[in-house]
């Protein structure tokens, strides 16, 4: 074999012999290479899971601390209302004895008044034995009126009494109980007045 032929064996050998290697190194390195594949992707989804997890905690994280603003704000306005009408009530306590009191003095007022009375009375009180007490000036009519209506409703022995001390409205007794709906009876629990304006205004 002369020198050209041996070379061009030692080549074909050679290139044998790294074809073999590549094809053994492939081998090798598939199994390596498809791990890697698997475990980028499992990194690449935990990196997902984790941004989605982040951003899911800091949505939450905001939307809790803007729930405690706007109820910081809520409260501090609910405050600043019942501050406003505490002191609308302070302003106004002083004219609402001469309000009612005007009111009592107009007929159409004054029968709707006394039929609110006579209600609550007929929820709370005997059914006998009345003594209405009411303002020297209560035109005979109404109270004429007023003690046939309360007949008709089953109330019997109703007296009425005229009393200088009430201005307007009247108080209804039977035995030891009473309904006081005068103008004093009417205000004298302030507290409760006020609690009840508070309630309306904020409820509107």
């Amino acid at each position: 074999m002369n020198g050209d032929a041996t070379s061009t064996a030692l080549q074909a050998l050679l290139a044998l012999v790294a074809t073999d290697r590549e094809r053994r190194c492939a081998q090798a390195l598939a199994p390596a290479e498809a791990e890697a594949r698997s475990t980028f992707r499992r990194a690449a989804h935990a990196l997902r899971r984790e941004h989605r997890e982040a951003l899911s905690r800091q949505r939450a994280e905001h939307e809790a601390r803007l729930a405690k603003a706007r109820a910081r704000v809520a409260t501090a306005e609910h405050a600043r209302q019942l501050r406003r009408v505490a002191m609308i009530a302070d302003e106004a306590w002083p004219l609402l004895a001469s309000a009612l009191t005007d009111r009592w003095r107009k007929p159409p007022a004054r029968r709707r008044w006394i039929a609110s009375a006579t209600n609550a009375a007929l929820a709370r009180l005997p059914a006998r034995g009345w003594i209405v007490r009411h303002p020297p000036d209560l035109p005979e009519r109404e109270r004429v009126a007023m003690v046939a209506d309360l007949a008709k409703r089953g109330i019997t022995e109703v007296r009425c009494d005229s009393a200088e001390e009430i201005g307007a409205g009247i108080e209804i007794r039977a035995g030891e109980t009473r309904l006081d709906a005068t103008v004093d009876g009417l205000t004298s629990d302030r507290q409760a007045i006020v609690g009840r304006l508070i309630h309306l205004w904020t409820s509107a």
